[in-house]
C-alpha cells in the first residue's frame, strides 16, 4: 500500500512540473499607420490692414470712394510649394473657391511630400484647360454661382456690394467680376510669395499657412481705379485686365506655423 501511494505521489508532482513549463505567446506589437503631412490654408479678408467687415462696413480705396462687400469670391488653384531644395510639391486636382461673407476661407491638402518649403506659388483664377472643359463638379459646380457659360467660362475674381464716389452722395450697387484666360487681354494670373520662415511639413503632423486678402488693392497698384473708371470704360477686357493686375498682390502671408 505505501507503494501505490509513493507511486501516485510522484506521478503527481511530475505532472505539476510538465504543466508549468507552459508559456504564453507574447502578444503582437501595435503599430499606428504614419500619416503623410498635411498642410491647412486659411484666408482673412482685410482693408487697410484691419478685418473686413462684411456687410455693414463702409472703406476707402485710393480714388477716395466709400465702399461696402457683401460678396468676396476667387478662385485659388493649381498650388505648387516650394521645397528648400529648389524643387516643387503641386498638389492634384488643385481647384478652391474662398467665399469671405459666407465663411468658406479655409482647405487643407493632405499627402504633401514631408519637407521644408519656403515659398508657395498657385493662380488666381481657373487654368485654360478647365476652362474649356465644361460645367465640372465639387469647387468647379456652376451652383457655385462662378461660372458664365461653356464658352466663356469660369468668374476668377468676384467683388460685390455698394458704392459712393466724391460727386455722387447717393449709394448704388456695384459687381466687378473677372474672367479670361486668353486673347489680348488675359486675366489669369499667377501669384507668388516666399514664406517669412521655413514651413515644415512632417508626417502625422498639419502645418498651418494664414493668408491676409487685401481687399482694397483691386482698386490699386499699378493701376490707380476708382467706381467712376470703372464705370466710364468701354465693354471690352482691357479693364478686367488691368484690375486683375491690380489684385495679382494682393495676398500677404500673415503667419505659418509648424506643429
Amino acid at each position: 500500500m505505501g507503494k501505490h501511494t509513493i507511486i501516485i505521489v510522484a506521478a503527481f508532482v511530475l505532472g505539476a512540473c510538465v504543466k508549468d513549463t507552459k508559456t504564453t505567446p507574447a502578444p503582437e506589437p501595435i503599430t499606428i499607420a504614419e500619416k503623410l503631412p498635411s498642410v491647412e490654408f486659411s484666408f482673412k479678408a482685410v482693408v487697410d490692414g484691419k478685418a473686413l467687415v462684411a456687410n455693414t462696413g463702409w472703406y476707402t480705396n485710393s480714388s477716395k470712394d466709400s465702399f461696402t462687400v457683401t460678396k468676396l469670391n476667387y478662385y485659388v488653384s493649381n498650388i505648387k510649394l516650394k521645397k528648400e531644395d529648389g524643387s516643387y510639391y503641386t498638389e492634384p486636382e488643385s481647384y478652391h473657391l474662398i467665399r469671405h461673407v459666407e465663411g468658406n476661407t479655409s482647405f487643407t491638402i493632405a499627402n504633401v511630400d514631408e519637407a521644408n518649403y519656403t515659398g508657395i506659388e498657385f493662380l488666381i483664377g481657373v487654368d485654360s484647360l478647365r476652362n474649356v472643359s465644361g460645367a465640372q463638379t465639387g469647387a468647379l459646380d456652376p451652383a457655385n454661382l462662378m461660372f458664365w457659360d461653356w464658352s466663356s467660362g469660369y468668374i476668377f475674381y468676384k467683388l460685390e456690394g455698394q458704392y459712393r464716389t466724391t460727386s455722387m452722395t447717393d449709394r448704388s450697387e456695384f459687381a466687378i467680376h473677372i474672367g479670361g484666360f486668353g486673347g489680348k487681354y488675359p486675366c489669369l494670373q499667377t501669384c507668388s510669395i516666399a514664406f517669412p520662415a521655413l514651413l515644415s511639413a512632417k508626417k502625422n503632423n498639419t502645418a498651418k499657412i494664414v493668408l491676409n486678402t487685401k481687399v482694397d488693392e483691386v482698386f490699386q497698384t499699378p493701376n490707380k481705379i476708382g467706381f467712376d473708371v470703372y464705370y466710364a470704360a468701354p465693354p471690352d477686357f482691357a479693364m478686367f485686365k488691368s484690375l486683375s493686375d491690380n489684385y495679382k498682390d494682393m495676398f500677404a502671408i500673415d503667419k505659418v506655423e509648424n506643429q
